[in-house]
This record gives C-alpha cells, sequence and structure tokens, in this order.
C-alpha cells in the first residue's frame, strides 16, 4: 500500500495482487491504474464482495528471471505467510530459479506483515541498502526488524468480515445487536488476531490509540502510518492524536488497498509503527 510516488522515488519493483470484484479481476497496481481506491470501496458498501488471490509461482519466475539475467540478485519481502500462501509461492520459484542461475541469490522474506507494515519494511531495506549494506546484510537487519512491526486495525463493518467468510453468519449478527467492533492486529506468526473488543465505534477508536500507545518506543525518530478503508476525516483525527500526543517525528494517512480492504471493509482504520513488540 505504497504510494506510487514513493514507489517511484526510491525505485521499488513489486508485483501486484490479485481482486476479484462483481466478478471482475483487477491487480492491484499501486498508481490504481485498473480501479481507484474509492471506487472500490463504494462498491463494497454497497455489498459486492471482494475476493483475493495469491500470486503463482509462474508469475513470480516470469518477474525475477529478467534480472537475473542481467546479473542482479533479489531481495523480495513477501505479503505475510499468515495472510496468504504468496510467500510459498516465491520460495518455490527460488527453488526452480537458481538451478538455472546457481551464481546469484534471491534472498526471499516473510514479512509477518501486511499493508504499511510490509511498506515500512521495503523502505528501511532501501534506506540500508543506500548505506551501503549488502544483500546478506540487509536481509539480517529486515529480519530483526520485522518482529517490531506493529499493526493495529480498527474494524468497523462485520457484514464485510462475514462475506469474505472471515466470522461466521452467527458471530457477525451477534457483533451487530451487541455493536461490537473488534480491534486487531498481527501477531509475531503474522496472522490478524483480535485484541480487545469494543462497543461502537468510539471506543473502538479509544482503544485502537490505547493499543497503539502500549507498542510506541522513541516516537521522535519514528514514523507512524495511518491506514484507512475510505475514511480521510477519521483517518485525520487518529493522525492529528499520534503527532500532538504521542509526538511521532511524521505521520502519514494511506488508503488501505483493495487487497487488505476486501476483507477488512470500509472504514477500517489501521495503525501501523516499528514499536517495541507487535
Amino acid at each position: 500500500d505504497l504510494n506510487q510516488e514513493t514507489i517511484n522515488k526510491l525505485n521499488i519493483n513489486y508485483i501486484p495482487l490479485e481482486f476479484n470484484i462483481n466478478d471482475n479481476n483487477y491487480f492491484n497496481y499501486l498508481d490504481q491504474r485498473e480501479i481507484s481506491h474509492k471506487d472500490f470501496y463504494n462498491l463494497i458498501r454497497e455489498k459486492a464482495v471482494g475476493t483475493t488471490s495469491m500470486i503463482g509461482m509462474m508469475r513470480f519466475i516470469e518477474f525475477f528471471e529478467p534480472y537475473l539475467k542481467a546479473g542482479f540478485d533479489i531481495l523480495y519481502i513477501a505479503f505475510s505467510s499468515g495472510l496468504s500462501g504468496t510467500y510459498d509461492q516465491a520460495r518455490l520459484a527460488k527453488r526452480e530459479l537458481l538451478e538455472r542461475y546457481s551464481e546469484r541469490k534471491i534472498n526471499i522474506i516473510d514479512s509477518k506483515a501486511a499493508t504499511l507494515g510490509q511498506g515500512q519494511l521495503v523502505i528501511q531495506a532501501i534506506k540500508l541498502q543506500n548505506e551501503g549494506k549488502s544483500l546478506d546484510e540487509v536481509s539480517k537487519e529486515i529480519e530483526l526488524l520485522k518482529g517490531k512491526i506493529v499493526h493495529i486495525v480498527a474494524v468497523y463493518d462485520m457484514g464485510v468480515l462475514k462475506r469474505g467468510g472471515r466470522i461466521s453468519g452467527t458471530t457477525a449478527a451477534l457483533a451487530s445487536i451487541m455493536n461490537i467492533k473488534p480491534i486487531l492486529h498481527i501477531n509475531d506468526e503474522g496472522h490478524l488476531v483480535a485484541l480487545k473488543k469494543a462497543r461502537g465505534r468510539k471506543q473502538s477508536l479509544r482503544l485502537l490509540i490505547e493499543s497503539a500507545r502500549e507498542r510506541i518506543i522513541e516516537p521522535e525518530n519514528k514514523t507512524a502510518f495511518i491506514v484507512h478503508g475510505d475514511d480521510e476525516e477519521t483517518a485525520n483525527e487518529i493522525a492529528g492524536v499520534l503527532r500532538s500526543e504521542f509526538k511521532f517525528k511524521e505521520v502519514i494517512t494511506e488508503y488501505i488497498g483493495p487487497v487488505i480492504g476486501a476483507h477488512s471493509g470500509p472504514n477500517t482504520i489501521g495503525i501501523t509503527f516499528i514499536g517495541g513488540f507487535r
């Protein structure tokens, strides 16, 4: 979910994941060339069901091989294996490619992260590379850093979780009746799991901020990202708290892209940063 400006500035290459909505397939290009984030969330609000699919081994081979042919080594930071089979497919591609390009290196990291949690690891990897670190040195530091990537998420629409098969109809109905809004986080294994439960949106956002507070260290040297499911107003409010109360060096707001948004739904708000623990 890095924006296209950042991708261009840092010269990052990426493989877009695929999603389907209303029986139409799209690739999640970060310049939104196939569908805008706003249009995507409007469809979800109209009860469209979004589904996603992992990147297969052959797509990885097609993407990686030109770089290997040109004499480059590769560092690929993958979407969490706890949320997708993409990491395993990348490893299969690596195994096959190294039989043909044994003189090259392909380092694949399971980020155990998503959205701009994963994006932060990519940014840090570029920074380390620019400092002159080798491929293996960068990989080692990113492996250590990923355990400190915090994701705290407040989900708004339980119906999206139900339609996507993430929770049962009974659970969704009870949550709706009781106005329960779950606070989720990505754990050390890279799974999205419940952290707390709130009654109503107001308490949900309060617990979101409290959960983030528990994990913050040295905010004056860190960037925090607020990610949202087409709710810029709330995202900006949360960003204001992180700036004024927690004193982060920088706070950036971005959309949650369709691959995650298909499961988290509109009005979801997340906070991600490098903290003390997950």
